[in-house]
């Protein structure tokens, strides 16, 4: 192992991506409750509703989430799939 060995990490990043992220940090990413996220959350009942119809389902009785990655995903689908009765 080398701390100058980089090649899986990606140095500069482009202009778009760093303007795209100092404008996100204007708003509260905080997704924990509606009160606390107002843009973010309606951005992602925005989001859930497309997928939901972009997938087929009726998008009164549908809903979605949105999660950080595929690990989070999986739990949480297994968590929601166990207490579904």
């Amino acid at each position: 192992f080398s701390s100058r060995y980089k090649g899986h990490v990606l140095w500069e990043t482009a202009m778009p991506a760093n303007l795209g992220y100092i404008s996100a940090l204007l708003f509260n990413q905080n997704n924990c409750a509606a009160e606390a996220s107002t843009v973010t959350t309606k951005y992602e009942v925005e989001v859930g509703t497309d997928l939901s119809v972009m997938m087929g389902y009726d998008k009164d009785k549908s809903m979605g989430h949105l999660t950080a990655g595929g690990s989070v995903a999986n739990i949480e689908a297994i968590w929601a799939g166990r207490n579904v009765k």
